[in-house]
């Protein structure tokens, strides 16, 4: 098991442990932040947490436009 401090890791880092940092999404919750130069360009996390995030954001507009109009 590939271990990044508070779920932060370089982008170097993650390029050479890509294979098991997927592996590691397939715990519920668990997401990387990589980073460049110290700071945040990118989130690694499962397919199935993208969806969810997706589903949720698309849920959340809706709503937001419903009460927008009435």
């Amino acid at each position: 098991m590939y271990t990044a401090v508070n779920n932060f890791l370089t982008l170097t880092k993650a390029r050479e442990n890509i294979f098991q940092l997927v592996k590691e999404l397939e715990a519920p919750g668990r997401y990387f932040v990589l980073t460049e130069k110290g700071k945040p360009k990118a989130v690694l996390v499962s397919w199935e947490e993208f969806e969810s995030l997706m589903e949720t954001l698309e849920v959340t507009s809706e709503t937001s436009k419903s009460l927008l109009y009435t």
